[in-house]
Order: structure tokens, then sequence, then C-alpha cells
């Protein structure tokens, strides 16, 4: 139905990203952050529609049933990154749209249950974090997401190495190295996270993206044998591209200025 351009003050545009976004960008349309906010979803909303019946039009749409439907509020953080901060609340579900924080919400991905048949929604207690796992093959020269997992603040992360390697199909006790990425602009920031201490101590919370990679030999033939080199070279192609850009719309200008100067001559000729 068509709306009136006066009426979009009634309206919220709320955004879900579901598990399958982040399959299908990483990799390919976003190398750094989590999605493209303008490849996901987007839903139309009146403002005074509770978020609980929006989760039916969520189930009618992507058939997730509510019971097996949780959302994560999305903020922008100081490093201009967007990640998933925290899980609304029943009591926040009642409230109407208009009251979210923001127009970015995170569907968490479901898993199969106990009996490999059906689908259940996680677990997760106070103490989880949530992260989001991508590889990086040094080789091909690639990152792709592998999933996500909650995972206790104060353990270690070789209680999750087994995981990691299974999520990326690697021989089970294969070495590996964990980075975190912390941002892309205005320049690349990829920390090493130290295995030797708990994902607390080093800095982690919800909403971080951890990269991986099968541990590097001292000698390695690879342009970028690993993530931060790799980020690195990404963040120097963007920057080359911005350039051309800004090269291409100053010879546009020019070329307007020329025949706006030729126009005027024309006129008093």
């Amino acid at each position: 139905m068509a709306h009136n351009k006066d009426d979009s003050d009634l309206y919220t545009i709320i955004k879900v990203v579901r598990n399958e976004d982040l399959y299908q960008q990483i990799g390919r349309d976003v190398y750094c952050d989590l999605v493209d906010h303008d490849k996901v979803h987007s839903f139309r909303v009146h403002n005074s529609t509770p978020f609980n019946v929006f989760k039916e039009i969520v189930a009618r749409q992507f058939g997730v049933p509510l019971q097996l439907q949780r959302f994560w509020v999305c903020l922008k953080r100081k490093n201009q990154t967007w990640r998933p901060y925290q899980t609304l609340t029943h009591e926040e579900e009642k409230q109407p749209v208009c009251e979210l924080l923001t127009d970015l919400i995170l569907l968490e991905g479901l898993e199969l249950g106990p009996d490999l048949r059906t689908f259940c929604l996680r677990f997760k207690t106070e103490e989880d974090i949530l992260f989001f796992f991508n590889r990086y093959d040094p080789e091909k020269e690639g990152i792709r997401y592998v999933g996500n997992l909650f995972v206790k603040g104060r353990a270690m992360p070789e209680d999750i190495l087994k995981k990691l390697n299974d999520m990326a199909n690697f021989p089970p006790n294969e070495e590996i190295e964990l980075y975190e990425e912390v941002r892309f602009a205005p320049t690349v920031m990829c920390d090493l996270v130290d295995q030797k201490h708990t994902f607390l101590a080093n800095g982690l919370e919800n909403g971080d993206i951890i990269c991986f990679q099968k541990a590097q030999p001292v000698q390695t033939k690879c342009r970028y044998p690993d993530i931060p080199s790799f980020l690195r070279y990404l963040g120097y192609q963007e920057l080359q591209v911005a350039k051309l850009k800004v090269i291409a719309l100053k010879e546009e200008l020019k070329e307007a200025e020329e025949n706006l100067s030729a126009l005027i001559r024309g006129q008093h000729n």
C-alpha cells in the first residue's frame, strides 16, 4: 500500500540482520564489520506497534516461530562499527517500536536441538558473550564467516579451539591464531588475541568479531600471510578507490565549469 510522504514520521524503519546475511555478505560485500545495512531486510512499521507484535511480522516473513526469536539491539561504537550490544528484554518487547535505541537489530541464529531434527534457541546466561567468527585463508586471500558462539567471559580461548577448528573444517588439533577485528577506518586495527588470558582479560565484549587462521610457519610465500596484513591491504585498496572517485569528481566539476563559461560567453556574443 502506498504511503504519503508526509506520514514518514509516523513509521519506524527496522532493519533485521540474520545469520544468513553474514554468510552471504562477509568476504563478498563486506570484509570488515558484520553487514552492509542497505542489503538486509527492512520493515516499515507504525511507531505505535509493540515490538512483540512486530515479532509476528518477522515470523511470517522469515518463518521463525515466536518462541525461537531472540533479538539484539545493535549500536554504533566510538570506532564507528556497528555491533550487537544486548538482547531485548520481555519488558522492552512490550514497548512501541519507536522506543528502540536503533533501527538495526540482530535476529540471533537458531541451532539444532538434541534430536537433530528440530531447532531450539540457545541457552544464554548473564556471563555469556556473543562472538562472531571469520576464517582467513592466506593462500586464497579470502575471509568467510563461519558462525557465532556464546562463550564465558572468564573462559580461555583454548576452551573453544576445537569448536573453531570444526567450524572451519580444520583438523581437530590444528594450531590457530585468533585476532580481534577492532576497526577498519580511519585506519585498520586488528589485535592478536592472547590465548593465555581470558576473553574478558583480552577486552572482548558482546558483538566482537574474531578472525582466525592456521598458525603460520616462520617462512611463508603468501602475499598477506596473516589477517592484519590482509586487512591493511583491503584498507589501502579502498583508499585508492576513494582517491580515484575524488579525481573523477574534480574532473566533472572542471568540465561543468568550462561548459558554464562557454555558455556565458555565448550569451554575451
